[in-house]
């Protein structure tokens, strides 16, 4: 993730912020896939099995008609893998409240999760 999060600069709560923030870099890293390789809209549209609407509002206004599971299946059919990483930043309700007991804050230094351990296979 970027070291400046807009979203967290816009006030949105650290957890929504995250999300937000690697949506962007999920729509922002199909933008440059489809750059390098040169392909049109419809030529991506038509290797992801979708239509060019969906994928002109994608790409272009950041649509959220499409959710982050199937950005990243996009982006692992079109050759590339997406390697999460974690970064702690502290413990939040459902409403963005940082916890109020900060013994609680998770400790994470340099935590890889090899993907097949999230991905549920059936």
């Amino acid at each position: 993730m970027s070291q400046q999060n807009i979203f967290l600069a816009l006030g949105l709560p650290p957890v929504k912020a995250a999300i937000l923030e690697f949506r962007s870099e999920l729509i922002i890293a199909l933008h440059h896939i489809m750059d390098h390789n040169k392909w049109s809209k419809p030529e991506l549209a038509n290797m992801l099995g979708t239509d060019i609407t969906t994928i002109s509002k994608v790409l272009n206004e950041g649509n959220d008609i499409v959710n982050i599971d199937q950005l990243m299946s996009w982006i692992g059919m079109l050759g590339v893998q997406v390697e999460p990483i974690f970064s702690p930043i502290g413990l939040y309700d459902m409403e963005g409240n940082p916890s109020q007991d900060e013994t609680e804050t998770p400790v994470l230094e340099n935590v890889s999760v090899p993907w097949d351990l999230l991905v549920d296979e059936d």
